[in-house]
């Protein structure tokens, strides 16, 4: 498929429909986030999926970071 770029104010776009997204596996949902990676010459989209961590993960990820970096965070806040 080729597309055209479009300029839309000082930017340019590629207009994507909805049928050639789903084809792409990308589903156009509002916040939907692609990172486009041009290293070879070709833009490729990539669906970036929001990565959740349980409850227990997140209280132990709070707690590291309070002890290794709770004085200055502290200083931060004051």
């Amino acid at each position: 498929m080729v597309k055209k770029l479009q300029k839309v104010g000082n930017s340019y776009a590629i207009i994507l429909d909805r049928p050639t997204l789903e084809t792409a596996g990308v589903l156009p949902r509002e916040g939907e986030e692609v990172d486009v990676n041009s290293g070879s010459g070709w833009i490729t989209l990539v669906p970036v999926s929001p990565q959740f961590i349980s409850p227990d993960e997140l209280k132990e990820h709070l707690d590291r970071i309070g002890k290794e970096r709770g004085a200055v965070l502290k200083r931060l806040a004051d």
